[in-house]
């Protein structure tokens, strides 16, 4: 059986592609780093064994293969760093997966931040997370930053119309930024050093995004079809995660792009939920 089809198979076997475990094992079951210095130790014991033979030829030969396993080491070290911690998944992962690896950091963005409607449980685990930071000894905190796009604009207009159900989609946003105002609130409560904010994005969703301290899922936007049927991608610490958390970075931080919703001005509650972000202007 080749690589491919073992892959495929093992997609077919997990709730969500490769399992979160198995993202760092690299070469199968040989950790890379003995990898590396194997390849490092002989290649360094054939340059030595080749420069003390006196046969010219030999001496030759013993020092390039003794080279080449050294670039060898170095070239698979890159490759590791820049391409070896992705994986691809079925489907949108559950929030089990990916809020088990944020130690002070989750950030979410999406057209109405899907898990706030179809998981009751996902308010109960963002609590204990917060909850970590309070506990005896806690010397950090937590950071949440959600950001969704814009109910009234053209944008999310068009998404609607394109997935044929444009009511719908902003019932949902509704129900996540209901669910977004108590959580803010009671995240704050229990521990004042945890952050918790709320943004609302203006510009073409082209994917939704789930970033935690090390790891970044990305689930594209294909037309008439949720972001949650698509297959995402999930990326851990190289320099392809970083750039997808530059883009949420630059969408967060410029306010032509993304503004608080202004949960602070109304009381918390059943109000209206347009309220928060009816009058915002982005220029």
């Amino acid at each position: 059986m080749n690589n491919q089809s073992r892959v495929r198979d093992k997609l077919k076997n997990t709730k969500f592609g490769i399992k979160l475990e198995d993202w760092n094992n690299g070469l199968n079951s040989i950790p890379r780093l003995v990898v590396h210095i194997l390849l490092l130790l002989i290649g360094g014991i054939v340059i030595l064994i080749g420069l003390n033979i006196q046969v010219l030829i030999i001496q030759q030969i013993g020092l390039s293969l003794g080279c080449v396993l050294i670039v060898t080491s170095f070239s698979l070290a890159i490759q590791d760093k820049l391409y070896s911690h992705r994986y691809m998944g079925i489907k949108r992962p559950p929030p089990h997966v990916y809020l088990s690896h944020v130690k002070s950091e989750l950030n979410l963005m999406g057209i109405t931040l899907h898990d706030f409607q179809k998981d009751k449980k996902f308010v109960e685990q963002l609590m204990k997370i917060a909850s970590a930071s309070k506990e005896p000894n806690a010397k950090r905190y937590v950071d949440f930053k959600f950001l969704m796009l814009f109910p009234l604009s053209d944008e999310f207009k068009n998404r609607g119309m394109e997935e044929k159900k444009e009511e719908k989609l902003r019932a949902e946003a509704h129900i996540s930024l209901r669910e977004l105002t108590n959580l803010r609130k009671d995240i704050l409560l229990l521990n004042s050093n945890n952050k918790c904010e709320i943004k609302i994005y203006n510009v073409p969703p082209r994917r939704s995004m789930i970033i935690t301290d090390d790891n970044v899922f990305i689930g594209p936007y294909f037309y008439g079809r949720p972001g949650t049927e698509s297959k995402w991608i999930g990326i851990s610490n190289s320099r392809l995660s970083s750039e997808y958390v530059e883009e949420f970075n630059s969408i967060w931080k410029d306010e032509k792009k993304s503004q608080i919703y202004e949960y602070d001005k109304y009381n918390y509650g059943e109000f209206p939920i347009e309220n928060g972000y009816k009058d915002l202007i982005f220029s």
